[in-house]
C-alpha cells in the first residue's frame, strides 16, 4: 500500500522518487504443517460416515495415502481396485480464477495400497453414491435429488451422476421408438 501511494505521489511530482521500489519485501515464515494426532483420524472418519460419505471418504483416503488435496478431489471410481485395495493417483484439481483438471504437482503416477478400512470406507461411499444415481435412474426429477444429496445446484448433481443419466435417455430413446416408430407400422 505504501508504494502505491508513493508511486502516486511521483505521478502527481510531489516527490521525484519513489524510495518504495528499491525495497524488498521480508521474507515470509512458512507455517509448518499440523498433522491430526493419529488417535483423531478413526473418530474423525467414523463420524463423518454418519453425516457426510463424501468427507469420510476423503478423509480416509487422504489418512490412507497422504495424497495432496488436488490429488484427492481428482480420484474418479476408475482408478480405485477394490480387489488389489490400491488407488491411483495420476491427476490433480487446481484453481487459478477456475477449477480445472491438471497432471500431478511432480507429474509423476503412483499406486498406492489402501488399508483395509479405508477400503471398507470407499466401499460405502461408493455404495452411497449408487443408491443417489438409482433415483436418477428411477426417475426421481434431479432438483429432488439434489434436494437429498445436498447440492446447492442441479449443475452440480447432473455433472456428479451424468453416466446414470445418460443410461435414462438411452432407455427414454426406446421408450419414443415404441410408442412413435411402433404405431406407424401399426398404422
Amino acid at each position: 500500500m505504501l508504494r502505491r501511494v508513493l508511486d502516486i505521489a511521483v505521478r502527481w511530482k510531489w516527490i521525484t522518487y519513489s524510495p518504495a521500489r528499491d525495497a524488498k519485501p521480508p521474507r515470509v515464515a512458512k507455517a509448518e504443517p499440523v498433522p491430526v494426532p493419529l488417535a483423531m483420524a478413526p473418530v474423525l472418519i467414523e463420524a463423518a460416515v454418519e453425516h457426510n460419505t463424501e468427507l469420510a471418504a476423503c478423509i480416509a483416503l487422504a489418512a490412507d495415502t497422504g495424497a495432496r488435496r488436488g490429488e484427492l478431489c481428482a480420484v474418479r471410481w476408475s482408478k480405485v481396485n477394490f480387489e488389489t485395495s490400491k488407488v491411483r493417483f495420476d491427476r490433480s484439481i487446481a484453481e487459478d480464477g477456475g477449477v480445472y483438471e491438471e497432471d500431478t504437482k511432480n507429474h509423476q503416477h503412483r499406486v498406492v495400497s489402501l488399508s483395509p478400512q479405508g477400503l471398507e470406507v470407499l466401499r460405502r461411499h461408493r455404495a452411497a453414491m449408487v443408491e443417489r444415481a438409482q433415483l436418477l435412474d428411477a426417475g426421481v426429477p434431479v432438483r429432488t435429488v439434489r434436494g437429498r444429496v445436498g447440492h446447492l445446484n442441479p449443475s452440480s448433481t447432473t455433472n456428479i451422476y451424468s453416466h446414470w443419466i445418460s443410461e435414462s435417455d438411452e432407455r427414454a430413446a426406446d421408450v419414443v421408438s415404441n410408442r412413435i416408430w411402433k404405431s406407424k407400422d401399426s398404422g
